[in-house]
């Protein structure tokens, strides 16, 4: 069945281990910004190690991105399929 195979990508490891990868390149910008202020000599090296990260960094974005919306387009296809007509959400606070 399509929904078995369609579990939340926030239940799913890869979401978690997507946005800890993108949290390290964060925090190596920044460290990388920290030794440009001790060093500015080394302004060429750091700002290409940036540049490379900048573009890890998309490509994490963009997983994420692609992931959710893979997910959200197969819950229009569950809900077409079985023609539901009206949705009802049921919200509790988490705080």
């Amino acid at each position: 069945m399509v929904y078995e195979k369609n579990i939340s990508l926030l239940r799913e490891k890869k979401f978690f281990t997507l946005f800890e990868n993108l949290a390290g390149k964060a925090v190596e910008a920044a460290e990388l910004l920290v030794d440009l202020k001790e060093d500015h000599s080394k302004l060429p090296q750091i700002s290409q190690e940036l540049n490379t990260l900048e573009e890890e960094a998309d490509s994490v974005v963009h997983q994420i991105l692609e992931d959710t919306m893979d997910q959200c387009e197969d819950v229009a296809n569950i809900l077409d399929t079985f023609r539901v007509k009206k949705l009802f959400f049921y919200h509790e606070r988490c705080f």
